[in-house]
């Protein structure tokens, strides 16, 4: 259903926005949708396979902490290190994004990552319908709000805005409806701030051997995910190098309507099957090896349809729902629709590998995916080729990517238990 009003919304939302405004406000969205993620330091994904409550809550301290102080670390570097000169004149941000994109940019940060820490608090209480309704609230509020700010700022900002404004709304109804018990978890990470250092807080020495216990979260974890974040952010910020906002504007669209949802709808299922997949490896390797093939078929089952459908028919139903202006934004989508379907397959099922505790392989596939694809990149719009032709090839090496991830999926769910067993995060 999230998905569903994802995809109204953005029937809106195109209708009240030009393409250049899409294509200025897909910087922002990369840069968020790149690292909140990996903010909390995957500290929230440890509390998963934690057994003991109080230590599950000092996790989820420990993941606030981090989520705060890395976004304000990482705007205070974009800040001070991102060079405009990089970007042409026609896809620099209007002065209306430009003052307010620091703020922007930490806000979406602080909120993005700490909505997924209430659906992975959520999670742990298998709460699984409550965390399903916090997705469709978000992206009704993105949309609700995106919408309002075009009375004011027709352009990025008003996308922009609406787009942190939705998430800080989500998130506090969330709080309130969900889990009030997150009140009490977030007040101890203020009074934790306001502290200054971690050696003064009172349980100091729980929080340290929860930290050291599971310093492979962040170590190992969470900054491939943040490498995953940004090899999916890569096409945007090289587009963005050599093409106008408008063709940008148009390929963004096409990943808001078609990824997005599906990004939604793999986070969702790699929440729950982490859970699943950590219950049956401590039940029996059989249980775990039928749970993990059971999700590879669901998963393909699930994009097969729409992959084809949206390949097939992707230029005349942009034209007729959005209008003429967006036929590239079409067949932008035609291009890239397998390898999105490939996409969801290889995120929603990695948590196989997280459970098994093959971290080494899944890392080095995430260095090896963004090292490839920048590679590409930087060499092949060196260039300057056609708009669909770029398109074409981030949809080839993406897809071979994920093929290769899948491959290293299905040896995980099928090997025999052995020294990666011993490594498995539920022990």
């Amino acid at each position: 259903m999230a998905q569903i009003v994802t995809v109204l919304s953005t029937f809106w939302l195109a209708r009240l926005y030009q393409p250049s405004a899409f294509g200025q406000f897909a910087l922002l969205l990369s840069v968020v949708s790149a690292f909140s993620p990996a903010m909390g330091g995957h500290f929230d994904y440890a509390a998963v396979v934690e057994s003991r409550p109080r230590r599950r809550r000092a996790l989820f301290q420990l993941a606030l902490i981090c989520l705060i102080l890395g976004s304000t670390a990482l705007v205070v570097l974009i800040t001070l290190f991102t060079d405009a000169r990089l970007v042409p004149q026609s896809s620099r941000p209007t002065l209306a994004m430009a003052w307010a994109w620091p703020p922007l940019v930490w806000f979406g940060l602080i909120f993005a990552s700490s909505l997924q820490l209430l659906r992975q608090r959520l999670s742990v209480r298998h709460l699984f319908g409550a965390a399903g309704m916090l997705s469709l609230l978000q992206a009704l509020l993105i949309g609700l709000c995106s919408a309002f700010w075009a009375l004011w700022w027709p352009d990025a900002a008003g996308l922009a805005v609406g787009y942190v404004a939705g998430i800080a709304v989500t998130l506090v109804m969330g709080v309130i409806v969900f889990d009030r018990s997150q009140k009490r978890l977030m007040s101890l990470s203020v009074e934790t701030l306001q502290a200054g250092w971690l050696v003064w807080i009172r349980n100091r020495n729980l929080l340290a051997k929860r930290f050291f216990h599971y310093r492979r979260w962040p170590l190992f974890s969470a900054s491939t995910t943040a490498l995953d974040g940004i090899t999916q952010s890569l096409p945007i910020w090289f587009l963005l190098m050599v093409y106008t906002t408008g063709d940008v504007g148009q390929y963004s669209l096409a990943i808001r309507l078609f990824s997005v949802p599906f990004v939604l709808l793999a986070g969702a299922v790699f929440q729950v099957s982490l859970v699943k997949a950590s219950q049956c490896l401590a039940g029996s390797a059989r249980a775990f090896k039928s749970y993990a093939l059971k999700l590879l078929a669901f998963s393909t089952a699930l994009v097969v349809v729409p992959v084809l459908l949206v390949t097939a028919q992707a230029v005349p139903l942009m034209t007729s729902l959005y209008g003429p202006q967006w036929q590239l934004s079409g067949q932008a989508l035609a291009v890239l629709a397998p390898s999105i379907g490939l996409a969801f397959i290889g995120s929603s099922c990695s948590s196989i590998l997280m459970a098994r505790g093959h971290l080494r392989l899944l890392a080095t596939w995430k260095l090896f995916s963004l090292a490839a694809l920048g590679s590409w990149l930087w060499v092949t719009f060196s260039m300057r080729p056609m708009f669909l032709a770029a398109v074409a090839q981030i949809a080839a090496v993406n897809s071979v990517l994920y093929i290769l991830l899948i491959v290293a999926i299905v040896y995980a769910s099928i090997s025999p238990f052995g020294v990666d067993s011993s490594e498995r995060f539920v022990q």
